[in-house]
């Protein structure tokens, strides 16, 4: 009698490795993480890197695909799944990163200077209803030093029918009016470690007219197709005052395939109130006040040929 075989196809072994063609998966053999050392202040924020080096030569970032930690805590902290390192005290800390099967990579984070004071600049401010004004925070140092803070630090409003304030990139620390006079007062609190006392400043924020109503200008605009131009908001106050309020409107259009209107802040205030041209058409462009949560008294009227 004759014995069987078994004939195992190209086919059958790829299906059986689960790749195409039979192909091995590379293996992740070695870890960097990218800065390797970072020196800092307090409250400074990085972006580290991992890079994995695997056995066939290829290099990959890897850095959402790591787990990362911070051996002091005190000193440096780090997105568990993001890589992004925030300085929190001096000291020296290791930031390590972890991959599946055991491969690892440490850099180290050395902070020369602890946060002892902030301030607020310009300090006590007024408003108009509908207004509204970017609050800086100056942050001074152990070493002497006073920087201005853009990262690491948070805004409260103690009255958000008065004013609130931002908290979000691009708009950390803009104030903003509402549609109710009074006081009210802002609160900056720098980051610290879990069980630190927090370091804070604050500042008072009066709103002492408020917005009646505002119009949108021109009442028609022409653009051509794939260009740009402007529209204005002019707001109406309860104690006659009229100001360009451009910058705290939102715009919407009614058929944004033809034309779009919305403010895009670029250099020197360009961008604000801006119209493009997609296709030739007719649209209506309103606007609201979202603070007062006024609408344009009518809408503008834009022709794009």
């Amino acid at each position: 009698m004759r014995s069987a075989h078994v004939v195992v196809t190209t086919s059958v072994l790829a299906l059986l490795s689960g790749l195409p063609g039979g192909a091995r998966a590379a293996e992740l053999v070695a870890l960097s993480i990218d800065p390797p050392v970072l020196s800092a202040r307090a409250l400074v924020t990085k972006q580290f890197q991992a890079v994995g080096a695997y056995d066939d030569g290829s290099m990959k970032d890897i850095t959402r695909k790591v787990r990362w930690r911070s051996t002091d805590k005190t000193v440096a902290a780090v997105g568990k799944t993001t890589g992004v390192v925030e300085t929190l005290g001096a000291g020296a800390a290791k930031i390590v990163a972890q991959a599946s099967g055991g491969v690892s990579a440490r850099a180290r984070v050395y902070v020369t200077a602890d946060l002892i004071g902030l301030a607020v600049k310009p300090g006590d401010i007024t408003l108009r209803g509908g207004t509204g004004r970017t609050l800086g925070v100056i942050g001074s140092f152990s070493d002497g030093a006073k920087v201005p803070l853009r990262t690491g630090v948070v805004w409260s409003s103690s009255d958000e029918t008065v004013a609130t304030v931002g908290n979000v990139a691009g708009k950390l620390g803009l104030v903003v009016a509402g549609a109710v006079r009074g006081n009210t007062t802002m609160t900056v609190t720098a980051a610290a470690p879990k069980g630190a006392t927090p370091v804070t400043a604050t500042a008072v924020v009066t709103v002492d007219s408020l917005l009646t109503s505002f119009r949108l200008s021109p009442s028609t605009l022409n653009v051509q197709v794939g260009k740009t131009t402007h529209l204005g908001a002019i707001g109406t106050f309860d104690d006659a005052k009229h100001l360009d309020i451009t910058r705290f409107v939102d715009l919407a259009s009614s058929d944004p395939t033809i034309a779009t209107a919305a403010n895009r802040p670029h250099k020197n205030g360009r961008g604000i109130g801006q119209v493009d041209g997609i296709r030739p058409g007719t649209v209506q462009i309103t606007a609201q006040s979202p603070s007062t949560e006024l609408e344009a008294d009518g809408p503008l009227t834009v022709h794009v040929k």
